[in-house]
């Protein structure tokens, strides 16, 4: 699935984009959660391909990708999965892999379906401890069964000469980072302050939740994403 982990600090120039992103109700209202489904669902948009993008959040997610050489090897890819995420102390977000959870829950979590790529921008001035995004390289479902404890054995040769599969991202401000959203990943405890992220995904197809016969189900399974 897409390419590998890439990471731009300092990422928007644009003094008065930052200064429009610095607005802490702008996000909030970002990353609440739909009412038309379930506690615990984030409000996640889809924009397609070739659509006009209308709000600061998908013109923001077409700019973040518009550069980037995985759509140089994918230009009929479907379209641009977008959300904010606010994670206040004291809580975190657990290993997961993005996929399209319809499919997943539809095959008795046999099918995943990934996105080719992930990405998250740290576009507000946010104050946070912790809050790292740590991925488990080469891993996913397929592989391994249980991120945690693989994670912990990451760990245990931190001080080994062994290669290590675990990298650990901080949530700097103004950094975006580029991911391979089929990996185990999750976000650290955050044990003071908020880690404020916007997170875009890249899909070669269409995930089940944003056809038609699904827009409106109130049957959606909770998503995890960072």
């Amino acid at each position: 699935q897409g390419l590998g982990t890439r990471i731009i600090s300092n990422y928007i120039q644009d003094l008065s984009l930052l200064e429009q992103l610095s607005d802490l109700e702008m996000w909030s209202s970002c990353s609440s959660k739909n009412s038309d489904y379930d506690e615990g669902i984030i409000n996640v948009n889809w924009l397609d391909r070739d659509a006009e993008p209308r709000s600061l959040w998908e013109k923001l997610a077409v700019w973040m990708w518009k550069d980037h050489p995985l759509l140089e090897a994918f230009p009929h890819f479907a379209g641009y999965e977008l959300w904010c995420n606010i994670i206040q102390a004291p809580s975190d977000l657990d290993w997961h892999v993005d996929t399209d959870e319809i499919a997943n829950i539809e095959s008795n979590g046999t099918i995943y379906s990934y996105p080719l790529m992930g990405s998250v921008y740290y576009g507000f001035p946010h104050r946070c401890r912790g809050g790292y995004l740590e991925i488990l390289l080469h891993q996913g479902p397929s592989t391994v069964a249980e991120p945690s404890q693989f994670y912990q054995q990451q760990l245990a040769q931190l001080h080994t000469k062994d290669e290590l599969q675990l990298e650990r991202i901080e949530a700097e401000y103004n950094r975006v980072v580029y991911f391979n959203a089929s990996q185990w990943h999750r976000v650290s405890p955050v044990t003071a302050g908020g880690r404020v992220a916007f997170a875009v995904n890249i899909w070669e197809k269409q995930p089940r939740i944003y056809q038609s016969n699904h827009s409106n189900s109130k049957e959606t399974p909770p998503y995890k994403y960072a």
